[in-house]
C-alpha cells in the first residue's frame, strides 16, 4: 500500500504593516493520500497595498499521483505550479513563473528504496525582472537530480571524494553571504546565514539548496546578490528556487520574499510539496 503526499500553491503569506493582514493562498491543490488529481486555478488576482499590488494574470496548480504503467511498485508524483504576468510591488515582475516537481519511488521489496527521488527540472523563470532590470539566471538542476534523496546528500557530504561535497555547498542558500548580525540585519538572513555556516560543518536534518546558482545582470544598481539571495533597497530580501529537503520529502518555492521597507511581511509564490511512503 502505498501513501501519496503533494501539494502546491500559487501566491500566499501575510502582510505585518503598515497594514496587518494574512494573504490568502491561492490556487491551492492538495492530493488525496489514494493518490488520483487535484487542481486549482485563479484568473486575474490582485491584492492591493499602499505601494502598489501584488497581482496576476492567472495562475494554474495541478497535482497527480499514481503507479507508473506496468509496474505496480514505482509510484510517481508529479507537482505543477505556472503563474503568468507576476508583479510584486511594482518591483518584482515575470512574465512566467513555472515550477515542476517530478517524484519517483520504487517499493520494490527485492530493491527497495527508503526515500522517493525528487527532482526539479522543467522550472523556470521567464524574463524575471528586479527594479526593471532583466535578471539573468543560471540554473543547475542536474546536481540536484543527482542528489535526489536526503540519503545521497548525506552520503555526499560522507565521501572522501571533496568535489561531491563542494557541488552540494554550491548550491546551499546562504553561500557568499556576509556576516549577518541580529539587531542589525533581518533575523531571516542571519538564520540563513548560522544555518549555512553550520551546514557546512555537518549536514543536519534539514538542508535548505536552491537550483539557482548564479544571477546576472543586477552589477551595478545597488541590488546586492548572494547566490540566490537578492537584497533590494526600500524593498526587502527575494530568495530564488528555495528548496527545502528533508528525509523523504522536498518543498520548493520559486520566490521568497523577506519584505522590509515600506511594507512588511512574508509571501511566498509559486510553492510544491512533493514525498511519498509505502506501507509497510
Amino acid at each position: 500500500m502505498y501513501y501519496y503526499n503533494a501539494h502546491a500553491m500559487a501566491l500566499g503569506g501575510r502582510l505585518t504593516h503598515p497594514d496587518p493582514k494574512p494573504i490568502e493562498s491561492q490556487a491551492s491543490a492538495s492530493l488525496p493520500i489514494t493518490g488520483g488529481l487535484a487542481t486549482a486555478r485563479i484568473d486575474n488576482y490582485k491584492l492591493d497595498g499602499s505601494e502598489g499590488p501584488i497581482s496576476f494574470k492567472a495562475a494554474q496548480c495541478t497535482v497527480t499521483g499514481e503507479p507508473a504503467a506496468g509496474n505496480s511498485y514505482l509510484h510517481a508524483t508529479q507537482v505543477s505550479v505556472e503563474i503568468d504576468e507576476l508583479n510584486v510591488l511594482n518591483k518584482v515582475t515575470a512574465d512566467r513563473i513555472v515550477l515542476k516537481m517530478d517524484c519517483r519511488h520504487n517499493c520494490d521489496p527485492k530493491s527497495k528504496e527508503e526515500e522517493p527521488s525528487i527532482t526539479t527540472a522543467g522550472s523556470d523563470f521567464v524574463k524575471l525582472k528586479i527594479n526593471g532590470h532583466l535578471v539573468n539566471i543560471e540554473m543547475d538542476h542536474n546536481t540536484l537530480a543527482d542528489l535526489g534523496t536526503y540519503g545521497k546528500c548525506a552520503d555526499a557530504f560522507k565521501d572522501p571524494n571533496p568535489k561531491k561535497k563542494q557541488a552540494l555547498l554550491d548550491l546551499m542558500v546562504g553561500r557568499g553571504m556576509p556576516p549577518q548580525a541580529s539587531g542589525t540585519d533581518p533575523q531571516h538572513r542571519v538564520d540563513i546565514y548560522n544555518g549555512y555556516n553550520d551546514l557546512a560543518a555537518d549536514l543536519g536534518k534539514t538542508v535548505v539548496c536552491s537550483f539557482v546558482k548564479k544571477i546576472r545582470g543586477l552589477d551595478g544598481t545597488g541590488i546586492d546578490v548572494w547566490g540566490p539571495v537578492i537584497r533590494i533597497p526600500n524593498f526587502g530580501t527575494v530568495y530564488l528556487g528555495e528548496l527545502v529537503i528533508s528525509h523523504g520529502m522536498r518543498r520548493l518555492t520559486m520566490l521568497r520574499f523577506e519584505l522590509g521597507s515600506p511594507q512588511g511581511g512574508s509571501v511566498g509564490v509559486g510553492t510544491g510539496t512533493g514525498n511519498g511512503t509505502d506501507y509497510p
